[in-house]
């Protein structure tokens, strides 16, 4: 099973008993080494099993998983079971799935001018930049944001908020641009491109 970065996770682990008495008192106590995992619920009991049955934890484990998560990771965790005096290790592992996003394309929307999608100092204009998800999984809580080492550059609207981008989706996001209070002489624009998903990589262009 996938898990993605930044979820809570409650988690049941099915466990069988192979011997010839009823199981009683039984407790689990999960654990890892990772780094990435927040551990929130270690302990759960189990109701008593009987022989050739299988049961499933009272009490879900729960715990949390970081949003620089890389995608792809295979986390490790260790199961302790006891039973009085009995106790028992089983090793699993889950693999993260994480958000991907990408610089995709942009291009100059300058209708409401000389629309020709070239920039001239003086005029107002929308740059359009595609930004893709590039992931099997939804990027949720982003923020893009367009800045300019000219000051004079005004970016009426620099950062913008999307809730999500579904998987190996794109979308545009529209900045406002006015280039009134700059210089005759300026021939080339420098713009900065960044965008940080809540539950995976960033971009920049």
């Amino acid at each position: 099973k996938k898990i993605v970065t930044w979820e809570i996770i409650d988690l049941g682990v099915k466990i069988k008993n192979t011997g010839n008495l009823v199981a009683e008192n039984i407790v689990g106590h999960l654990s890892t080494t990772s780094e990435y995992i927040t551990i929130n619920n270690a302990v759960a009991s189990y109701y008593p099993i009987e022989p050739g049955f299988y049961g499933v934890n009272r009490e879900p484990y729960a715990f949390t998983i970081s949003g620089s998560c890389p995608d792809g990771t295979v986390i490790s965790f260790n199961l302790l079971l006891t039973a009085g005096e009995m106790e028992w290790n089983r090793n699993f592992s889950l693999q993260v799935s994480a958000s991907s996003l990408k610089y995709h394309s942009h291009f100059v929307d300058d209708h409401l001018s000389d629309f020709n999608g070239v920039v001239s100092v003086g005029e107002s204009f929308n740059l359009i930049i595609n930004l893709e998800n590039t992931a099997a999984v939804d990027a949720t809580n982003i923020q893009a944001t367009l800045s300019s080492t000219i000051p004079q550059l005004v970016i009426e609207n620099p950062i913008i908020l999307l809730d999500k981008i579904g998987p190996s989706n794109i979308y545009q996001t529209t900045y406002t641009i006015d280039t009134s209070m700059l210089e005759a002489s300026i021939t080339q624009i420098p713009l900065l491109f960044n965008a940080t998903a809540g539950n995976g990589s960033a971009t920049s262009a």
